[in-house]
């Protein structure tokens, strides 16, 4: 701003503004805008704002893209709703009338069902104000993962940083979230406890702070609603909460008859990036058309992503029930990938198959029972719980994937702990 001040005084007066002269100027306007001008919200690359959505192309024109049900539009004077960051990139002029499913032609998604979340997640990230499940993508080396992740980046938020190695530090990963509307952590192979719960908090929405430089007492608030997406070889985290905000995608090692150089594939993308984006804003509008009209009777953990899914899948045509199934499924995944990898779980499963589906006992009793089956399965005890109660914690960690896969836990007011196996009848 002070480089535009002192451009316009030059080309008003073809001089230079003395620098005390261009400080005044400056303090005054700051002040005005302060005490008597009103106050905007600013968003990064997407809004919300009188009725409509946007989308800042972040050219040097300041163009932004007017989504509404009617259709889209890219307006030359949007309102000043929109902050930058030196991050960011130009996105490419959009070409309304092609199909948004042409995307999937250069990523490494194969399930048909994997297909209809990707395209559900990709396009909700476009509509800004609830939380955004996490595109967790999983698998072996050569499976494209970070094409895929880049890819993505590109047609939602480019940027001159495509992917990032995650932070460990809380505060620096607080930063990264609060300054990118979308944004992949590449090759990622650990996430620890405290990583995993920023996470959640961000993806639902929250509030973080770190302390100013050079202050003794002035924080710096961030509030953060992001769109996160993370990509590794296997899972980095059993936390149960930042699963159930994820979508999994596992791939496939890409064939050898099947591969192609990443800057080739990236060339055809970036000629096919005009017609994708714009199909995909003819898709919002639609979205946007018959999301009044979706009910669901059970909504998942992520209701407002799923609630936009159904309407996404509608105006992709591909179906309400259909997108809601693969929703499911993959909900379902993620229970078994937390008890699958879990030694307390695959234990305590043992024990309930071996009595018949039922499991009624104090907690020590359970106890005994969990180290007896340890000890005869050779496993190492080291990491497992120590005590009844650190194994009822676990339990309790882990109540909703076993009951996903079908063991149904309760506690009653003596202690008594009960695990049943509910079967197909039931």
């Amino acid at each position: 701003f002070r480089r535009w001040v002192a451009k316009e005084f030059y080309e008003e007066h073809e001089k230079a503004p003395g620098q005390s002269a261009l400080a005044s100027a400056l303090n005054i306007i700051e002040a005005e805008a302060q005490f008597k001008g009103p106050e905007i919200k600013l968003h990064s690359r997407v809004a919300q704002y009188d009725g409509a959505l946007w989308y800042d192309l972040c050219d040097k024109l300041w163009r932004a893209v007017r989504i509404t049900p009617e259709g889209w539009s890219i307006v030359d004077n949007p309102p000043i709703i929109f902050k930058r960051y030196p991050h960011q990139a130009a996105q490419v002029e959009p070409i309304a009338g092609d199909d948004a499913k042409e995307i999937l032609r250069f990523v490494n998604i194969t399930e048909p069902e994997h297909e209809i979340l990707f395209l559900a997640c990709l396009i909700s990230f476009f509509i800004p104000g609830f939380p955004h499940p996490m595109p967790y993508v999983h698998g072996p080396q050569g499976s494209a993962k970070s094409t895929l992740s880049k890819i993505v980046r590109k047609i939602v938020d480019p940027s001159r940083i495509e992917v990032l190695s995650l932070p460990k530090d809380n505060q620096e990963l607080a930063q990264a979230l609060s300054h990118h509307h979308l944004l992949f952590f590449d090759n990622v192979s650990y996430i620890s406890a405290s990583v995993a719960d920023l996470l959640c908090r961000a993806v639902t929405g929250s509030g973080f702070s770190k302390r100013q430089l050079y202050t003794d007492d002035e924080d710096i608030i961030y509030t953060i609603q992001a769109n996160i997406g993370i990509n590794g070889i296997s899972l980095a985290s059993n936390k149960p909460d930042l699963l159930e905000r994820s979508v999994l995608f596992e791939l496939r090692r890409v064939e050898k008859s099947g591969r192609r150089q990443e800057r080739e594939l990236l060339e055809e993308f970036e000629q096919a990036r005009p017609r994708i984006l714009g199909a995909i804003f003819d898709v919002i509008a639609r979205a946007l058309a018959v999301k009044p009209t979706i009910t669901v009777e059970q909504l998942p953990r992520m209701a407002d992503f799923a609630l936009w899914g159904c309407a996404i899948a509608e105006a992709l045509e591909i179906g309400q029930k259909t997108f809601l199934a693969a929703y499911a499924r993959n909900i379902s995944s993620q229970s078994e990938e937390l008890i699958n990898d879990s030694a307390v779980a695959t234990l305590i499963k043992r024990i309930v198959d071996d009595r018949g589906g039922e499991w009624s006992s104090s907690p020590g009793f359970l106890f005994t029972a969990f180290k007896n089956q340890a000890d005869a399965e050779k496993i190492v005890t080291g990491r497992l719980p120590s005590s009844p109660s650190a194994l009822m914690r676990e339990i309790n960690r882990l109540k909703t994937p076993f009951e996903e896969t079908g063991y149904q836990i309760e506690s009653s007011s003596d202690r008594t702990v009960t695990i049943h196996k509910i079967t197909s009848e039931e």
